[in-house]
């Protein structure tokens, strides 16, 4: 990621988990851990929805999901680093 007051990477920790319900609407769960370009550490976790359409629930289950979905998230982002506080 590279960004015009923050750049860094995603550690290979953390999740994203989506819990499908039947209406096509997903429940999004957001947990990772970015390591800033100077060392800093930033955890962030997050919430959302996303639409998948009244057939997302049964094109899940036959392994055919839509090439894109509309969501929307809300991230917090934590770090202890004194130059991100």
């Amino acid at each position: 990621m590279d960004g015009p007051k923050l750049r860094g990477k995603f550690r290979p920790v953390g999740g994203d988990f989506a819990t499908l319900r039947r209406d096509g609407i997903a429940i999004l769960d957001i947990h990772a851990t970015i390591e800033t370009h100077d060392g800093a550490l930033i955890y962030e976790v997050g919430t959302g929805l996303a639409y998948g359409g009244g057939d997302a629930y049964e094109r899940a289950i036959k392994r055919d999901p839509a090439p894109t979905v509309p969501l929307r998230a809300a991230v917090r982002l934590q770090t202890a680093h004194p130059d991100y506080i």
